[in-house]
C-alpha cells in the first residue's frame, strides 16, 4: 500500500496584544543543507499563488509537506515546507520580513518585482497608495483592539485567580493524572499551590 499522508496547515505569525509574532525564521535549518526561497513582491503579485500551483504539483512527492496561511487572510499561503527535499519557500515581505542571513548558501531570493505591469500600476497611483493608507490604518485599529483585549483577559484572569481554590485543582490534576495516566500522587504534589 502507498505511503499516504495528508499536508499540515498553520500560521507561522500572528496579530497578538504584543503586536506581530513572527517564527519565519524556523522554516528550515541551514546547517542541515536546506534550502529557502524568499519571494519578494508586492501585495496581488502572486507569491500565494506561484506557492499554490507549487504545492499542488509537489503534493505527490512531499505528502507531509506543511502549509503556511496567512494569518491575515486564511486562503493566502505565506509558506511552503518541503520536509523530504529539505526546501522551504515563503513570502518575504511584511509583516513577516525574511533578510538573507547566509545568502545563496541558504536562502535564495525570487524577486517577482520584474512581472509588474509598471505603467498599469503608475495610471492607478492614487488608488493604490489610497489602499494602501486604508490597509495600514485599519491594521494599526485591530493592534489597539487587540491589545485593549488583552488586557481586559489578563485582568479576568488575575480577578478569578483570586478566588481560585489552588489546592482543589491540584488535588483534581494529580487525581486525573493517576486515573488517565498512571502517574502516581507522589510526582504530583497536592500540598503546593503556585
Amino acid at each position: 500500500m502507498a505511503e499516504k499522508t495528508e499536508a499540515l496547515h498553520y500560521f507561522l505569525g500572528a496579530n497578538t496584544p504584543q503586536g506581530f509574532v513572527s517564527r519565519y525564521d524556523q522554516l528550515g535549518n541551514a546547517e542541515e543543507g536546506w534550502r529557502c526561497y524568499v519571494i519578494k513582491g508586492g501585495p496581488g503579485s502572486g507569491k500565494s499563488t506561484l506557492m499554490k500551483k507549487l504545492a499542488k504539483a509537489m503534493a505527490k512527492r512531499e505528502p507531509d509537506m506543511e502549509l503556511i496561511h496567512c494569518s491575515s487572510d486564511h486562503n493566502s499561503l505565506d509558506g511552503i515546507i518541503l520536509p523530504r527535499c529539505r526546501v522551504a519557500v515563503a513570502d518575504g515581505t511584511p509583516p513577516h520580513t525574511i533578510e538573507p542571513k547566509f545568502p545563496g548558501a541558504y536562502e535564495v531570493t525570487v524577486p517577482l518585482f520584474g512581472c509588474w505591469q509598471d505603467d498599469l500600476l503608475e495610471q492607478n497611483r492614487s488608488e493604490i497608495i489610497a489602499l494602501s493608507r486604508s490597509i495600514g490604518s485599519t491594521h494599526e485599529y485591530c493592534v489597539r483592539f487587540l491589545s485593549a483585549a488583552g488586557s481586559l483577559l489578563g485582568d479576568t484572569y488575575r480577578m478569578a485567580l483570586e478566588v481560585t481554590d489552588k489546592a482543589k485543582i491540584l488535588r483534581y490534576a494529580a487525581a486525573f493524572a493517576l486515573r488517565e495516566l498512571g502517574i502516581p500522587k507522589e510526582y504530583c504534589p497536592t500540598d503546593q499551590a503556585r
